[in-house]
């Protein structure tokens, strides 16, 4: 557990049952892989508090351990930055989401608070069993990160449901919307990208 901390940098791969920060002025990046395995199943894997938060390397999750992330910062995933989490993911801080990096979890949700930018391109999987057991939900918006630099957005949530509220594209348009599999999906706002699939 990480009580407090302005700048914590991980350097070489980390395995532990489980990872907690409570608070952070600056920075925490892990730039390899992040394995976590907590001795609770269903509990909280990683949970972080603090300003920004990178992932430069794999991240993993086991037992069912879920993820929390809580950034009053930029929330970076790289492309080397995936999550495969057998548990859910939840972004709710009020900091914006800068991703280039895939999220696959086993039936559990995947949620986003504020704004996703989309740095390269992504697939968040979860293959998801029925409502609240794989649901894939954006609160804001999502865009790409600069007009005419337009990224993919690939989303499969099996027999669960895809609720985007804000706006898709409105700062810079994506590229392919893809709906592999879901329930059902609800766009609230206008949408700007070159094809859904």
């Amino acid at each position: 557990t990480i009580v407090s901390a302005a700048t914590v940098l991980f350097d070489s791969s980390v395995v532990a049952e489980t990872f907690t920060q409570q608070a952070g002025s600056v920075l925490t990046t892990f730039d390899d892989t992040l394995t976590l395995n907590p001795v609770t199943a269903n509990s909280l894997a990683l949970d972080f508090t603090g300003t920004a938060l990178t992932f430069n390397g794999l991240v993993t999750t086991t037992n069912g351990g879920k993820i929390e992330i809580t950034n009053s910062g930029s929330l970076t995933q790289t492309a080397t930055g995936d999550i495969n989490s057998d548990g859910s993911v939840t972004q709710n801080g009020i900091g914006d989401v800068f991703t280039a990096g895939d999220i696959t979890t086993t039936a559990d949700d995947i949620s986003f608070a504020e704004d996703v930018i989309l740095t390269g391109p992504v697939s968040m999987t979860t293959s998801g069993t029925g409502a609240a057991n794989g649901d894939i939900s954006f609160a804001k918006t999502i865009n790409s990160d600069a007009a005419g630099t337009t990224r993919d957005l690939t989303l499969t949530a099996g027999a669960s449901d895809i609720t985007v509220t804000g706006t898709i594209g409105d700062t810079a348009s994506l590229e392919d919307l893809r709906i592999v599999s879901a329930h059902d999906v609800m766009f609230t706002a206008s949408i700007v990208v070159e094809s859904i699939l």
